[in-house]
């Protein structure tokens, strides 16, 4: 493993001491040779919740009158709220004991599918730029709700990632396409639009070289790994007319090709695209100028990503620290031989590693220990003649396994199988977050959340998530937009937070819900400080 060099001036970036270094190379044990209770509901439910007020006690410092940053916009939250509901269902329900594993619904769909999705209840299917979203309320027959795609799906353009937001009262996504990157509105999942267009210098139709493999949406910026193109940044606070920012090559952002991408608060986490083995974590409280924190160059994997404050990359499997101090990136697990697969997911603390032709399906492993998974069983998958069934996705007891690949009788498109007879009942835990308990950071900040579990955005609001100033004449919460990829929530504020303010977190029990309907058991509150 090799490290690059890191920037300086860390400490005011990201509240945490760092010094400049030259690049050096990682031994085998990672140091530098060189220089809960209370089960969840286990249905969604279609009506409002309301949820109990909440107090603001803490001993926290409050903030001078009249700050330089100015005051943010505050709206209600907490107390008498609602908070809302999906309007589809996904089946939470007891299965016999021999169906772990097995197929609950027909094919959905025998085309080429990518990373599948969870959005007020329904599922997307996300392929070569051209989408689908599901009623699976009834598992015998689900219900195709619409079929869309972008002008530039004529080719190479896999939805690798696509990423979600809440702006107001309206859902959108950012989803890749042959030439850069599409906006759609997913607000009603029945009838989705197309809102605009971006295209990016370099992409065209790629695999690796001219591809997009990675998209986060935070706040008014949405950020894409355009592998040998680097990091594009760009302004959709008008998701009508984006606008590209800039574009940071590789040689900025780690030196090695830029896939997945992952934001948490103020941290951009980048990984790679297949043929390429890398990490790097990038502080992003200047949103048009990320700041590069440090990265680690590795051997060839196929791709990265993110969960509970790690990176993993495959194959061999390799799981990465990145949170808990982003100034150095520290591996957990160095090498772990696995079968020939690809793609990863997670829930409740699983891991499901997806496999490659001949022997599709999926491997559960525990990963309650991100530095000793253990390997649990397989759900299997359908052998078609040349399919993968390897991407996957936990809803509830449910897992989602979609395909890519051509079989004799076409693409494979995507299946439903049972994860687990009994019903999910494990309420979703917080597993990190930026900034951590009492960290100072600057008023451009955001807040990232993930979580142990895959989480529902329509759940999402100023009843079940607000940011908030201690020890303020103020009353209300800070105004922002949330942004959401699989097991991950980061709240971004409308306007620079007040200078010398301490500000909490709160996560309401009873709020956020996990794709199988299971609420927060318990009140989460996390509190930092503004320099």
């Amino acid at each position: 493993m090799i490290r690059g060099a890191r920037s300086l001036g860390l400490a005011l970036a990201v509240g945490l001491v760092g010094c400049g270094s030259d690049p050096v190379e990682r031994g085998s044990d990672g140091t530098s040779t060189g220089g809960g209770d209370a089960p969840g509901t286990g249905n969604a439910a279609t009506a409002a919740t309301t949820i109990p007020a909440t107090d603001s006690s803490g001993g926290a410092t409050g903030a001078d009158e009249g700050s330089s940053s100015g005051a943010p916009p505050m709206a209600a939250c907490g107390e008498d709220l609602e908070v809302p509901r999906p309007r589809g269902v996904i089946p939470n329900v007891e299965y016999p004991e021999d169906s772990h594993g097995q197929a609950v619904s027909p094919t959905l769909a025998n085309v080429h599918h990518n990373q599948p999705t969870v959005l007020d209840g329904y599922l997307m299917l996300a392929g070569n730029a051209r989408f689908s979203t599901w009623d699976v309320s009834n598992l015998d027959e689900p219900e195709q709700l619409s079929n869309f795609q972008s002008e530039h799906s004529i080719g190479e353009a896999e939805s690798h990632q696509l990423t979600l937001a809440k702006v107001g009262d309206r859902f959108y996504a950012a989803t890749i396409s042959g030439l850069g990157f599409d906006i759609w509105d997913l607000t009603d999942m029945t009838d989705p639009s197309h809102v605009s267009h971006t295209e990016l210098a370099g992409i065209n139709y790629g695999d690796i070289a001219a591809g997009v493999w990675g998209l986060a949406w935070q706040g008014s910026r949405v950020y894409v790994g355009g592998n040998d193109t680097g990091l594009h940044i760009v302004d959709v606070s008008d998701v009508e007319a984006p606008v590209v920012v800039d574009t940071l090559p590789n040689s900025a952002t780690g030196g090695f090709f830029v896939g997945p991408v992952f934001a948490m608060g103020n941290i951009l986490i980048l990984s790679t695209p297949k043929e390429h083995g890398g990490v790097a974590t990038m502080e992003i409280s200047d949103p048009d100028n990320p700041v590069l924190l440090d990265s680690v160059i590795e051997p060839e994997s196929y791709i990265g990503w993110y969960y509970g404050g790690h990176v993993i990359l495959q194959t061999p499997l390799r799981i990465f620290d990145v949170l808990s101090d982003p100034t150095t990136i520290t591996p957990v697990l160095e090498g772990m031989n696995t079968d020939q697969s690809e793609y990863v997911s997670f829930g409740d603390d699983r891991m499901f590693l997806g496999l490659l032709r001949p022997f599709p399906g999926a491997i559960r492993y525990d990963v309650s220990d991100m530095s000793d998974p253990i390997e649990l069983d397989k759900i299997e998958g359908r052998e078609l003649g040349g399919n993968d069934d390897q991407f996957t996705l936990k809803m509830g007891n449910l897992l989602v396994l979609s395909d890519d690949q051509l079989t004799p009788e076409g693409y494979a498109g995507t299946f439903i199988a049972v994860e687990t007879s009994a019903p999910d009942v494990t309420p979703p835990v917080v597993n990190a977050i930026w900034p951590p308990e009492g960290l100072q950071v600057p008023a451009t900040s955001a807040i990232g959340l993930s979580f142990s579990d895959q989480i529902e955005l329509a759940t999402v609001n100023t009843a079940s998530f607000y940011v908030r100033e201690l020890d303020s004449d103020e009353s209300g919460c800070v105004t922002g937009t949330w942004g959401h990829m699989r097991t991950m929530l980061n709240f971004t504020p409308d306007a620079p937070l007040n200078s010398g303010s301490t500000y909490e977190v709160v996560l309401p029990a009873g709020g956020i819900t996990d794709l199988g309907g299971n609420a927060i058991a318990e009140e989460y509150r996390s509190t930092f400080t503004v320099l």
